[in-house]
């Protein structure tokens, strides 16, 4: 079987033309006719352009929603099977012949005008005909049956469960008859037209344009039973939300996952977070505090929701690759009484979460690095390297130095200025362009332990301008300086000054 096309018809004409047919030629129009009744009219001398007027489908040819050259070729090929009446049947066996469904199949497949033609719809009637009279067992076994030797051609109508041609049937989203769940079902294109539906018990659901079962609405995408759906608010983004798709925080699904999500280890807070100040004197440059806390944790998805809340708007949340199954707190970079603010809040509220402090993780504080000036940071840089101060340092820290901050007792005053940055992992990391930072302390998990780890850096950068004490150079840097220098400012200071009082 052969499918015919223009430029057979152009070269011998529509051969072996069948007894009662003729072919009449006037005037550049080709007609086939049989007995008195014309049956095609066909423009002869450009067949792909042919003229809407002058290619007409009398009983065979449908020119409905097809454009002129559909149309056109649709016309040639009842012409050639009219002409040439193709075997369906085999004589050996008397079934089909291998030959039609491969035919049928590509048919099938094939552009609109084909899979529209008389000669198409001829074959699948048929086959369907063969079908009901050959085959034993229900459509579903006529179905599997067929497939096997022409796939993707017919379908069984969801609703009426009969078998149909594809083309006779469109899909639709509809709740299963067995199952309470959504289904894409093959629908037979006249029950969708005139009776839709309604006819078998189904209720369009307006939202989303499915057919569901009364008693049954779709939400989100989901099958929900009426009766079972329940909306509250939202606490963060205050949506009316399924109750069901609240977390144990009254927390919702987009909130969870968009507003307090946990970035990428390359975020940089700054750039998302304004830099906050309080008391600013236009006489000296303010110096800024940025804060690193890393924290493992044991309900993740609840404790991101829980910081996400406390500091928005302070703090972003990041993945690190040292934290096993917890996550960073970063901060904008702000004066110590703003975090000292922001920070009392979140720990009012820290036992209601379950984020821990680890070895593996800890807290580093980053300080604006230009109002400091270079002997500030060498300063710096030798009283936290210096082996004298090394009891002091941990016990303000909360742990021994290790691999992630240990101590180069070769950094001296002159340091930065010589050397530049040297290994990142120090008690004091000189490598970031516009920050030192310090990262000696382990993560606090209390208030008066955070506000003494900031109060020390603080203390210790204020400790390290010019001319703050008088005293000999080799005692400078001396931690035993520092804390007479200390005693002298405790008021300002006064969560460090309790606890070294205390443990000194």
């Amino acid at each position: 079987m052969k499918f015919f096309g223009v430029r057979d018809f152009q070269e011998s004409g529509i051969p072996n033309l069948l007894p009662g047919y003729s072919i009449v030629t006037k005037e550049g129009l080709t007609s086939v006719k049989h007995g008195e009744d014309t049956l095609v009219i066909v423009y002869h001398e450009n067949l792909y352009q042919c003229d809407v007027d002058k290619c007409y489908a009398l009983g065979l040819v449908s020119e409905r929603s097809l454009s002129p050259s559909r149309a056109g070729l649709q016309a040639l090929d009842t012409l050639y099977y009219l002409s040439n009446p193709p075997r369906y049947l085999s004589k050996k066996h008397g079934g089909p012949l291998k030959a039609f469904w491969d035919a049928l199949r590509q048919r099938s497949n094939d552009s609109m005008f084909v899979r529209q033609s008389p000669q198409t719809r001829a074959m699948l009637n048929f086959a369907l005909e063969y079908l009901d009279c050959n085959i034993p067992g229900t459509d579903m076994d006529k179905l599997v049956w067929v497939n096997q030797r022409c796939p993707d051609t017919f379908h069984i109508c969801f609703l009426q469960e009969k078998l149909f041609p594809l083309v006779d049937l469109d899909q639709f989203y509809l709740q299963s008859r067995t199952d309470n769940v959504m289904v894409w079902a093959w629908i037979e294109k006249g029950l969708t037209s005139n009776w839709r539906p309604e006819s078998f018990g189904y209720v369009l659901d307006e939202g989303s344009g499915a057919w569901v079962k009364p008693g049954y609405c779709i939400i989100d995408g989901e099958l929900y039973n009426e009766n079972d759906v329940r909306f509250e608010e939202c606490i963060v983004c205050g949506n009316e939300v399924l109750s069901t798709q609240l977390d144990e925080n009254e927390v919702c699904r987009d909130c969870r996952e968009n507003k307090y999500k946990i970035h990428s280890y390359s975020t940089r807070a700054e750039r998302m977070l304004k830099f906050k100040a309080k008391h600013v004197d236009p006489d000296k440059r303010l110096i800024y505090y940025g804060l690193e806390l890393e924290y493992e944790s044991s309900n993740r998805e609840s404790d991101r929701v829980s910081v996400g809340k406390l500091l928005e708007g302070h703090a972003i949340m990041k993945s690190d690759g040292s934290i096993d199954n917890g996550f960073e707190i970063v901060t904008c970079p702000a004066t110590p009484e703003i975090h000292l603010e922001v920070f009392r809040n979140f720990f009012d509220h820290f036992n209601d979460m379950s984020l821990h402090s680890e070895r593996n993780v800890g807290m580093h504080i980053h300080v604006s690095r230009k109002p400091l000036g270079m002997f500030a940071v060498g300063k710096m840089t030798e009283f936290l390297n210096k082996q004298e101060n090394k009891d002091f340092i941990t016990s303000l820290a909360g742990r021994t130095l290790n691999n992630y901050c240990s101590q180069e007792t070769s950094r001296t005053v002159t340091f930065p200025l010589v050397q530049g940055s040297g290994a990142r992992y120090n008690t004091l990391n000189l490598n970031n362009e516009n920050t030192v930072e310090v990262r000696i302390f382990s993560t606090p998990t209390s208030y008066d332990e955070f506000a003494r780890k900031l109060q020390f850096v603080q203390a210790l950068t204020t400790f390290s301008q010019p001319c703050q004490v008088d005293a000999p150079l080799k005692e400078l840097t001396h931690f035993g300086t520092f804390l007479k220098w200390l005693k002298g400012n405790r008021k300002f200071y006064p969560e460090l000054a309790a606890f070294l009082k205390s443990s000194m």
